[in-house]
């Protein structure tokens, strides 16, 4: 029985069969858009899994993974931005204003309008 399992594994190894790690429906793999308190329409670009650009009024901020209990967890600590995100749920905290609750929506636009990372 060993001597078959080696065989199919070398055979799923050399033709390039093996899927490792695990299957995840990161909010991160894709572009996505939420809708913040009553009319804030931000985006989210990922860059890797460890930062994504954070797109508010047309421009782009860089924010890094940061802990996370639940969900995903983003920080930019020179600007004081921090946003998390669950599913299609969403907060956005930004210095000096109340932290605004945040639902994905369908995007309004269908290119992007920045094209610079403030930072």
């Amino acid at each position: 029985m060993l001597k078959i399992f080696i065989r199919v594994s070398a055979l799923l190894v050399s033709t390039g069969l093996v899927v490792t790690g695990c299957s995840s429906s990161s909010s991160t793999s894709v572009n996505n858009a939420y809708i913040c308190g009553e009319d804030l329409e931000i985006w989210t670009h990922p860059i890797n899994e460890y930062e994504l650009q954070l797109e508010i009024n047309n421009e782009r901020f860089l924010m890094e993974r940061v802990p996370s209990a639940s969900g995903e967890k983003f920080e930019n600590r020179r600007m004081g931005y921090v946003f998390w995100m669950k599913g299609t749920q969403a907060s956005l905290s930004l210095p000096n204003v109340p932290m605004q609750m945040c639902n994905q929506i369908t995007p309004k636009k269908t290119s992007l309008s920045s094209k610079n990372t403030l930072f």
